[in-house]
């Protein structure tokens, strides 16, 4: 199995286990350790396909130096989503957070 089948493994698997808000988590993490720009960061939020986000991800790692450093913190940390459930509209593609009421 090639490094980027092993990688894409692991992501599918995490990506499968966790709720959407967890998912939402792992990219806001991918975007605060600079794995991901902040434009990219909003595509993938807005991802429809499970399966192209796995790819998306997976080759994002692949890119870095330690590809699968910042997947495996994030899975090891038990990161949950805060207890208001976040909606992919929390944040504008700005990044800026929206004000609730």
């Amino acid at each position: 199995m090639n490094h980027f089948q092993t990688i894409l493994t692991r992501v599918q698997m995490l990506l499968s286990s966790h709720q959407p808000s967890q998912v939402q988590a792992l990219l806001d993490h991918l975007l605060e350790e600079e794995l991901l720009s902040r434009e990219y960061h909003c595509a993938l939020l807005h991802e429809p396909d499970a399966e192209a986000l796995a790819r998306k991800i997976s080759l994002t790692l692949l890119q870095k130096e330690d590809p699968d450093l910042a997947l495996l913190e994030w899975a090891w940390s038990g990161l949950q989503a805060p207890a208001a459930e976040r909606d992919p509209s929390y944040k504008d593609c700005g990044g800026k957070a929206k004000a609730r009421q």
